[in-house]
């Protein structure tokens, strides 16, 4: 079964993040003029404003990709297919997952997918996204995680989805 994108989400997301670009590269030009009580040094402005740039590029990018490439979620008899993972490596076969569980991480419902190996996962990435994956793997012990964030359904239907599919193909 394939979940489609939420394609109005993502690109409500990519729009704020250009609004966020475009306010960014207006402070670096002039940095002085947006000192105020909260920011009272240029250094500050300009430091947020370079990281505002960087961060919305980012995540313009990421977010585009995903649009389109036209990527979905779904499971099948040789594993799950996370289109929209971070990770370069998007399918995770069911013989190589330990433990899958439900999970509450930074407030919102996931589901956790520990695997056999994670440098699998971890091949070829850039610098923001191993730091990420590194994260993770701290917090949570492995960098597979999923919700039903960028997904056109909801955390239940994934739930049922996932465990339901596992254990039915996970012996196999």
């Amino acid at each position: 079964m394939k979940i489609k994108t939420n394609k109005i989400q993502i690109l409500g997301l990519i729009i704020i993040m250009v609004v966020i670009l475009f306010c960014s590269l207006v402070a670096l030009q002039n940095p002085g003029k947006y000192t105020y009580f909260l920011f009272r040094s240029k250094i500050i402005v300009f430091f947020l404003a370079v990281l505002g740039i960087l961060l919305s590029i980012y995540v313009i990018t990421y977010y585009s990709k995903i649009l389109f490439k036209k990527e979905y979620f779904g499971t099948n008899r040789e594993g799950i297919y996370n289109g929209c993972s971070y990770l370069k490596e998007k399918q995770i076969n069911w013989h190589e997952i330990v433990e899958l569980n439900e999970i509450k991480y930074q407030g919102i419902s996931r589901i956790r997918v520990k695997v056999i190996d994670n440098k699998k996962y971890l091949k070829n990435l850039n610098f923001m996204t191993k730091y990420i994956a590194d994260r993770t793997i701290k917090d949570l012990g492995t960098p597979i995680i999923i919700d039903s964030a960028n997904l056109d359904c909801t955390f239940d239907e994934i739930k049922k989805l996932i465990f339901d599919n596992w254990k039915k193909n996970k012996t196999n």
